[in-house]
C-alpha cells in the first residue's frame, strides 16, 4: 500500500479507502490485505451484530492494529452481509 500511495502521490488513507470500497464490494478479498490473526482480533472487538464502529476497536486495541485495518476489516463485514 505504501508503494501505491507513493507512487500515486496519495496517502496511506486514501489508498486504504479506496481498497476499503472494493472489499466492500467483493472486488479484493480482506484477506488479500489483512493477517487473519488481525482480522480476527479486531472481529472479536466489534461489540454487538449492528455496531461497527471503529473507535472502539481501536480504544481497545491500541496499537496492536491500524486505523486502516479496521476498515478493512468492516467493509468485509459489510459486504459479507449482503450477500
Amino acid at each position: 500500500m505504501a508503494e501505491i500511495a507513493e507512487e500515486r502521490g496519495l496517502t496511506m488513507q486514501t489508498v486504504e479507502h479506496h481498497l476499503a470500497q472494493c472489499v466492500a464490494r467483493g472486488e479484493i478479498s480482506v484477506d488479500e490485505l489483512v493477517s487473519e490473526e488481525t482480522k480476527n482480533m479486531i472481529i472479536s472487538h466489534l461489540v454487538g451484530d449492528d455496531d461497527l464502529r471503529m473507535g472502539p476497536v481501536k480504544e481497545a486495541l491500541g496499537d496492536k492494529v491500524t486505523w486502516g485495518e479496521i476498515r478493512l476489516v468492516v467493509s468485509h463485514i459489510k459486504y459479507m452481509r449482503k450477500k
